[in-house]
């Protein structure tokens, strides 16, 4: 969508004015562009600021949510102000720290959030990547002097004090 609007006279604001509100209005981050244009008649000048917003968000899609630590109901607390009002680059942010916030309180610290390009511009797709143990193994500097076994045992049981699992979320307030 774009409006324009005749919001002043020219003759009232300085330039310097004219650009703090330009900048304002930029840092609100729900507008896609802004175009100013001066209009001059006989006595009196004018600018007008045309405003074109960024899409209605109608959706948030998180990829795998059902996989995922986090419950839905906490996602849709962090995202359902945003469900339509113009896409705002800055409250997406700030709702990905919020989950960044939720996992960080929760003693879970390797958390990766995407966000997904999509082909509906009225769509905003997240990828929560949550940080999994693959796989783990102990270094033994004297390595030739233990038997396979005893290394084995000893390897297991260090994995087991520390929580290390295979396909476990890492969670720094078991270590």
């Amino acid at each position: 969508q774009t409006c324009a609007l005749p919001i002043f006279n020219i003759n009232f604001l300085n330039q310097l004015d004219i650009k703090k509100k330009i900048e304002l209005l930029k840092n609100y981050g729900f507008l896609k562009q802004i175009k100013l244009l001066s209009i001059k008649s006989i006595n009196t000048k004018y600018i007008t600021l045309n405003f074109t917003f960024n899409p209605v968000l109608k959706t948030v899609t998180i990829k795998q949510q059902k996989k995922l630590l986090i419950p839905k109901k906490v996602l849709v607390n962090i995202f359902y102000k945003q469900i339509g009002l113009p896409k705002n680059y800055i409250n997406i942010n700030q709702s990905n720290q919020n989950i960044y916030a939720w996992y960080q309180s929760r003693g879970f610290s390797w958390v990766n959030i995407k966000l997904i390009e999509t082909k509906n511009n009225e769509e905003i797709s997240l990828k929560i990547c949550e940080g999994k143990i693959i796989t783990s193994s102990v270094k033994c500097i004297e390595n030739d002097i233990l038997p396979y076994v005893i290394k084995n045992y000893t390897e297991n049981k260090i994995n087991k004090a520390l929580y290390f699992t295979s396909n476990q979320i890492l969670n720094i307030r078991k270590l």
